[in-house]
């Protein structure tokens, strides 16, 4: 421990524990300064969850640039791209609206 995790123990008053589980703590555990403990997914679903989001972020850049590329990458040629065609050449805000909104949804 160094340090910071010591003064942050003291300030928390968290007894830290070796091992692998949470700390002790004499502080209910719905307290506010109570550390979260976050579950670890295995290193193949954290490649697939990275994955995921790089794609919606691509998707999402094309959707400014390009509104019905981003939509067509997501569904194809559905209705949702033919509806974010029209909008994009009645109005270019409203088809990046609704291609952002098309994307994110799912």
């Amino acid at each position: 421990m160094n340090r910071l995790q010591v003064a942050l123990c003291a300030c928390m008053r968290v007894l830290p524990v070796h091992g692998t589980g949470p700390p002790v703590t004499d502080r209910p555990t719905f307290s506010l300064l109570h550390p979260l403990v976050i579950p670890r997914a295995d290193s193949q679903q954290q490649q697939q969850i990275m994955a995921d989001t790089v794609v919606t972020v691509v998707r999402i850049v094309l959707a400014i640039l390009i509104p019905p590329l981003g939509v067509f990458l997501k569904h194809g040629i559905k209705i949702e791209f033919w509806i974010c065609l029209i909008l994009s050449l009645l109005a270019y805000l409203p088809g990046i609206i609704y291609a952002i909104w098309v994307i994110i949804k799912d």
